[in-house]
């Protein structure tokens, strides 16, 4: 099988001349989301386990996985990658206005294996035919998802806003400055590592 693709335009720049042809950029369409039980499903259709045993050593998996990113531990998984946890703060000048309570789980960093790469080249591509572009959620809704992915979350990325909202990235970011800018959320860490929270716990609410 393909992987369905389809382009899409870039999003406005002012280093853009006008009047100039816009950018297209290509993203992977149509795309199913693989559950816990599917891949158990798929595991025992393999081999000589049923899917409830397949099951429970892959909970079993999961639990000691998450263990050890809790400890702080790397995970590897064999000719797949490496997994860590990451960290953040508010941003501070001297280590010492800092406590242990004020750090904060960040994200969990995947960093493919050579040969995943290797395999992943190998990748066959098909344009989508009949493809129809999610329609946009209006700019009222999509502040109203990110809030209440805070709400259950407590933070939330621009990369998160793109796949919460269907959006661009362009557009998550400038639905983070306006949620930002009307006190609604707080930017922790640099442009590179934004991290956003609630501003305040009313809004947790």
């Amino acid at each position: 099988m393909a992987a369905k693709y389809q382009f899409f335009k870039n999003p406005p720049s002012s280093l853009v001349e006008t009047g100039a042809k816009p950018v297209l950029h290509v993203r992977i369409v149509n795309r199913d989301v693989l559950s816990f039980k599917d891949l158990c499903w798929r595991i025992a259709g393999r081999s000589t386990f049923n899917a409830g045993e397949v099951e429970g050593i892959m909970s079993l998996f999961k639990e000691e996985m998450v263990s050890a990113l809790s400890d702080g531990d790397r995970v590897e998984l064999e000719d797949i990658g490496i997994f860590e946890a990451t960290a953040s703060c508010p941003p501070v000048s001297d280590a010492k206005d800092i406590r242990a309570e004020s750090i904060r789980f960040s994200r969990v960093v995947f960093r493919a294996a050579k040969s995943l790469r290797r395999r992943m080249n190998l990748m066959k591509f098909e344009r989508a035919s009949g493809f129809r572009k999610q329609d946009a959620f209006p700019e009222e809704e999509r502040l109203a998802r990110i809030l209440r992915h805070l709400q259950r979350n407590g933070e939330i990325r621009s990369s998160t806003c793109m796949g919460l909202n269907a959006c661009s990235r362009y557009q998550a970011q400038a639905d983070l400055n306006r949620l930002k800018a009307g006190g609604n959320i707080l930017r922790l860490g640099g442009p590179k590592v934004a991290v956003y929270v609630l501003a305040n716990k009313e809004e947790a609410k």
